[in-house]
């Protein structure tokens, strides 16, 4: 029996060759039974920019321009001399002739090899989107964007949007001891601060959830001496994975973002609640 073979690479965008960090924006198939490309890729940079304040939004746009144009005049010319760099090194072909591996902020990972049987390719396509290609999987909403309108839907509802910037602000910046800036989405005044942040764990895999958990992490151990001498709190919005074989990865991030004395959970479903104590302190301290 001929069993048919397909190979694949994933495209990262890695904010930091120091840190190692990376996310998931694209995913390149090369199907042997009938030597095509497919190549498909994040349509936005949501992802990208939730997670980093200071990226080359421009920058990324080019590089993916340019290797949806490598890949189709590949697609025209695909010959026997192609098709041979292809199956002696399928990393080499990427790096010769769609993008370079020179370091850039989008790479190509190692390629990874996997039987076809009698799936189809759209259907190999549309299994690979789904685990690797969060923001194609789920609706044009944001996850993130959908839990911070949550909560401040009820606000709007309750108080309108011109509310005294002393009380509630949207888009709340704060430098850390470097000058770097840190976007939180809302900010709500009691005896502190209470910094909103959306968190959507309901991710691809638990290395993701880890991931992004570290990462916030990082974020409150940057700025707790400035949340001491100012009165802050995080509070995060989070995002439950649908998946239960990521409840016990998911549960462990939480953990460790509880363990900060000025860090606050608050889940999708304690959200509405959590609204109303904003109203609360607004009410009571106009």
């Amino acid at each position: 029996m001929n069993v048919l073979k397909y190979k694949y690479s994933i495209l990262h965008y890695r904010h930091s060759a120091v840190l190692g960090e990376s996310l998931i924006v694209g995913v390149l198939i090369y199907f042997e039974h009938n030597n095509s490309l497919y190549f498909t890729h994040s349509n936005r940079l949501t992802r990208i920019k939730s997670v980093y304040e200071n990226i080359s939004e421009k920058s990324i746009k080019y590089y993916l321009k340019q290797i949806k144009s490598n890949i189709s005049r590949l697609e025209k010319n695909l010959d026997d001399f192609f098709i041979a760099d292809i199956k002696d090194s399928f990393d080499a072909f990427i790096s010769n002739y769609i993008l370079p591996s020179d370091g850039s902020s989008l790479q190509f990972s190692k390629i990874r090899t996997n039987f076809q049987y009698e799936k189809s390719n759209r259907q190999i396509i549309d299994y690979l989107v789904s685990t690797y290609l969060i923001e194609k999987k789920e609706s044009r909403t944001n996850k993130e964007y959908a839990l911070g309108r949550k909560f401040y839907q009820n606000i709007e509802k309750k108080l309108g949007v011109n509310l005294d910037p002393s009380l509630f602000q949207k888009n709340y910046k704060l430098k850390n001891k470097s000058g770097v800036e840190f976007r939180f989405d809302y900010a709500w005044q009691n005896k502190d601060w209470h910094l909103v942040k959306p968190l959507n764990f309901d991710l691809a895999d638990a290395k993701n959830i880890s991931e992004k958990a570290h990462r916030n992490i990082g974020l409150v151990i940057d700025l707790k001496e400035k949340a001491i001498n100012e009165s802050l709190k995080f509070d995060f919005l989070v995002g439950k994975p649908k998946n239960k074989e990521l409840f016990k990865e998911y549960d462990h991030s939480i953990y460790l973002l509880e363990s900060f004395e000025n860090s606050n959970i608050i889940e999708e479903e304690e959200i509405f609640n959590y609204s109303h104590q904003a109203i609360d302190s607004i009410i009571s301290h106009s």
